[in-house]
Parts: structure tokens; C-alpha cells; sequence
């Protein structure tokens, strides 16, 4: 994120909350990034920890390059019922998928156990316990942690 000098994680929600990465970099999602309405499924938006709306800032080729603040005030509250509503949906994922996760030897019990509980928590504070589940840390890209895959792209591996 260029403007200010700041050390925060971007939170990228897809798919009108039905997917979310917690990136200290949002660079690598750039390539993938939709542009525009596409029928039904909202693209991909962004936001820091304090609750400020990101936008994407294009150069000439319509490529993403950059973040920038949005104008307004943060909205830290509004971003935490986002986080939690993908969280909430989780659990859902698990029931619906314990057959598939039997498969490859992941219990649903297990599954259940790592979805974090955000009940009383601030915006950082969920982001933290977040992280494992969705997180990409950029000391360690090459990580692939099956339940990441898990929770933020549907797959088990």
C-alpha cells in the first residue's frame, strides 16, 4: 500500500463474504482481480485492520498496482461483521463437506475446532485469530497449510 508508512494486513474479502485471505501484501491477488459486476457474484474487495475501504489503483493496461485509502471514515465494526460472517459460514463448509474431509483423513471434529471465536473481539483482535485459517504470510509463501486451502479456496489438499 503506497500513501502513508504503514505496517498493517489487508484484508481481501471475494465472493460477497464467501472467502477471505489475510495478507500482509496484497500484490499477488493483483493479476486476479476482477473488474466490474459479473453477473451476481460480487469481485474482490479490500480493507486494512483499522476498517478503511481499500481501492485498487490501475495503470494504463487496467492492471491492479497499488491500494489506496478510500475517502470516509473507517469502519471497523462493519468489517468485523464481515469477518465474523465468513466465519460463521465455516461452520456450515465443515457439515456440508465431512464426507470430503473424512476422505483425506481430516475429521470434522478437527475442523470445527479451528475455526476461531471471535465473540467480544475488536477488528485486530479477529484478525488475529484469523490468521491461521486465512492468512498468507509473505516470510513463508510457499506454506501450504490444508486447512487454509480449506477455508479459503474449498479445496482439501
Amino acid at each position: 500500500m503506497s500513501g502513508e508508512a504503514m505496517s498493517v494486513d489487508v484484508l481481501i474479502f471475494t465472493g460477497r463474504d464467501r472467502g477471505l485471505h489475510i495478507s500482509d501484501e496484497a500484490e499477488g491477488f493483483f493479476p486476479n482481480l476482477r473488474v466490474g459486476f459479473d453477473g451476481g457474484s460480487a469481485g474482490t474487495e479490500f480493507f486494512d485492520t483499522y476498517g478503511y475501504r481499500l481501492l485498487p489503483e490501475f495503470n494504463e493496461e487496467w492492471q491492479a498496482v497499488d491500494l489506496l485509502r478510500a475517502g470516509g471514515q473507517p469502519k471497523p465494526r462493519r468489517v468485523l461483521r464481515r469477518l465474523r460472517s465468513v466465519v460463521g459460514l465455516m461452520t456450515d463448509h465443515v457439515r456440508q463437506n465431512a464426507v470430503a474431509l473424512q476422505e483425506v483423513g481430516l475429521s470434522p471434529e478437527q475442523a470445527l475446532q479451528q475455526i476461531p471465536q471471535l465473540k467480544g473481539m475488536e477488528l485486530d483482535e479477529a484478525v488475529e485469530a484469523c490468521r491461521r485459517a486465512f492468512g498468507h504470510p509473505k516470510e513463508q509463501p510457499d506454506v501450504r497449510d490444508p486447512w487454509h486451502n480449506f477455508w479459503s479456496h474449498g479445496i482439501l489438499s
